[in-house]
């Protein structure tokens, strides 16, 4: 029993609550139609249903008058498909047919209301059960063949704060604003509302876009000088992977340039209500996530981070980690002769799992024995360079200074470039690399009882 719907019967098998409703339209009395209220097993009728069905009641004589001239617009802009399926009688030919007619073979079969709010009517034209969806809330009403689209999800939803909103069957409703900083008011972004089919937006999701405009110009003040200082940062990774204009190297590029460069393409809100920017460096599609719902901006190479949920845990031992496909941190390390390198401590972990004590137990131990490993992994580098030499001999054009001959406990660490501080969920622990001469990179092995450098998929 509903305050707006009065009694009202689930029908469990279609996840729907219905009962009889009786209209008079186009003179006849008590039409019997059926009104069907989508609602899951565990879910409340909602109060955008109830004001639906309340608008509905009150614009349906309207309804009623337009529909006649509007169907036989539909009608005649798809005869030749309808003609070609079915045998019409010769009063329904496209030269003769009225309105009158139409209405005639017009039964109107359903009231269907979906979660959003969005509603119509379930019709066929009884020479054929041809079912035609009549979408009556939106401002002008649309017609569509088949049933499905009010009963999977109308692409559309008017909502409190967000406005009108279009459905990504991606799992997002998403609609299009503007930036409105650094010049750029015209320049237009796309807000994406993480929310699978049958869930409903949250209320947290709504005060984060609030916060996120009320946050807007400070947010625009403080994105400059952080995106210079993480474009520096990792400048050395940048410039291996892209050629990169003049303007753009370390010592002269400015935070004004990277701006003009800094696409932003989606304003991103989680299930959480965590937010941030989905970006791309106009250069090679360089993605990274801006993340602005945090006390501290964090910056984050890929989209992801955002994507798959941003979690974020203080943990005991690793400290603060973020979830992006596993548990990861990015730290600046001294490595061999690079100073301020980025690098990311990882604990695998599957969705949903936490760190566990073999990780925790396993990276005191690293950080214990960390400048005992360091000292030591060059000559089992180098080792493991002579040893394999005739492999990495088929390394095209390799440097005279890294042959054989010359190359030394020193100079090898120069093809290593450190990406990954690695944590397996039994505690196996060591180095994920980058190395020249294979695409796959190299896996240091520092839980065991020696330091073991092989293949990643050893470690991974």
């Amino acid at each position: 029993m509903d305050e707006i719907f009065e009694e009202l019967e689930y029908n469990e098998k279609e996840g729907f609550l219905t009962k009889k409703v009786y209209i008079d339209i186009w003179g006849v009395s008590d039409y019997e139609m059926e009104l069907m209220v989508q609602c899951g097993k565990n879910q409340e009728i909602t109060e955008a249903q109830r004001e639906a069905y309340k608008d509905y009641l009150s614009k349906v004589d309207t309804i009623a008058s337009e529909i006649p001239l509007l169907m036989l617009a539909y009608y005649k802009e798809h005869y030749e498909d309808i003609e070609r399926r079915w045998q019409l009688d010769d009063d329904l030919k496209i030269d003769v047919v009225d309105k009158n007619v139409l209405l005639n073979g017009f039964d109107l079969k359903k009231i269907f209301i979906d979660r959003n709010g969005n509603y119509g009517w379930l019709v066929e034209f009884i020479w054929d059960d041809y079912p035609i969806t009549l979408v009556l809330s939106d401002d002008k009403i649309k017609i569509y063949e088949g049933w499905d689209i009010l009963k999977k999800n109308y692409s559309k939803l008017m909502d409190e704060v967000f406005g009108e909103l279009e459905y990504d069957k991606n799992g997002f409703w998403k609609t299009k604003i503007f930036l409105g900083i650094w010049g750029g008011d015209d320049e237009e972004l796309e807000l994406i509302i993480k929310c699978q089919e049958n869930e409903e937006i949250l209320d947290i999701q709504r005060k984060a876009y609030k916060t996120y405009l009320a946050d807007l110009q400070r947010i625009s003040k403080e994105i400059p000088p952080l995106l210079l200082d993480y474009y520096k940062d990792h400048y050395e990774d940048i410039e291996r992977r892209w050629p990169l204009d003049d303007e753009l190297r370390i010592d002269v590029v400015e935070k004004i340039t990277l701006i003009n460069l800094f696409d932003i393409k989606s304003l991103f809100i989680d299930r959480n209500g965590n937010y941030g920017w989905m970006v791309e460096f106009i250069w090679d599609e360089f993605h990274i996530s801006v993340i602005l719902s945090d006390d501290k901006i964090e910056i984050y190479e890929g989209w992801n981070v955002l994507m798959e949920n941003y979690t974020k845990v203080d943990d005991d031992a690793f400290g603060e980690m973020v979830y992006d496909s596993s548990w990861q941190k990015s730290v600046k390390m001294d490595l061999y002769g690079v100073t301020g390198r980025w690098i990311h401590v990882v604990a695998d972990a599957d969705q949903g799992k936490e760190i566990n004590e073999s990780q925790r137990k396993a990276y005191l131990e690293y950080l214990e024995k960390e400048e005992d490993f360091l000292d030591d992994i060059p000559d089992a580098v180098i080792t493991y360079y002579l040893q394999n030499y005739e492999d990495i001999e088929e390394w095209n054009n390799i440097p005279q200074k890294y042959n054989k001959q010359n190359i030394t406990m020193y100079s090898v660490m120069e093809l290593i470039t450190f990406k990954d501080l690695y944590f397996d969920e039994d505690g196996r622990y060591g180095w994920l690399c980058d190395c020249p001469w294979d695409s796959s990179g190299l896996a240091i092995i520092l839980s065991g009882e020696e330091i073991e450098i092989t293949v990643q998929d050893e470690l991974i």
